[in-house]
């Protein structure tokens, strides 16, 4: 959703690259599903 971002920034959420194969294998999934034509996907992690 696209408010989502915007509100967890707002949380001190800051984006963040996938760092674990995981979440990288992840996006492989959603690419070969073709989720992207629905938008950008966003990674976010607490600040510390």
């Amino acid at each position: 959703m696209p408010w989502n971002a915007p509100f967890y920034a707002s949380c001190g959420f800051t984006e963040s690259e996938p760092d674990s194969d995981f979440l990288r294998e992840l996006i492989v999934t959603e690419d070969a599903l073709q989720l992207s034509q629905y938008g950008r996907r966003v990674q976010m992690s607490a600040a510390l």
